[in-house]
């Protein structure tokens, strides 16, 4: 079972690099780290460092920060495998459960 902050990572990090509309090669090229790792930590297989983080995030020209934001909408779905036909309201409970989770820590 994947840790939820390497998934989280995951899905901001893909999230991030498709709507700056650029490929797993060239966020490669841009941050200086192999496309294998990349594709690896896209996928939450791999456990990244703090050094790839701000690697990664230069790559994609944010800051470090946005990579571990908690998504929002469909990318809410994705941490928690929602399936998309899901009603809104239960959706709402998941994500109402991880801001319980998030404040007692």
């Amino acid at each position: 079972m994947k840790s939820e902050l390497i998934q989280l990572f995951a899905i901001n990090m893909k999230r991030l690099r498709q709507d700056a509309g650029i490929t797993q090669e060239e966020l490669s090229f841009r941050s200086g780290i192999h496309r294998n790792y990349i594709s690896d930590a896209e996928r939450g297989a791999r456990n990244v460092t703090i050094k790839i983080i701000e690697k990664i995030a230069h790559g994609l020209g944010i800051q470090p920060e946005e990579l571990l934001k908690q998504p929002s909408g469909k990318y809410l779905s994705q941490l928690f495998n929602i399936p998309n036909n899901f009603e809104n309201s239960e959706v709402e409970q998941k994500q109402n459960l991880n801001n319980k989770i998030t404040d007692n820590n």
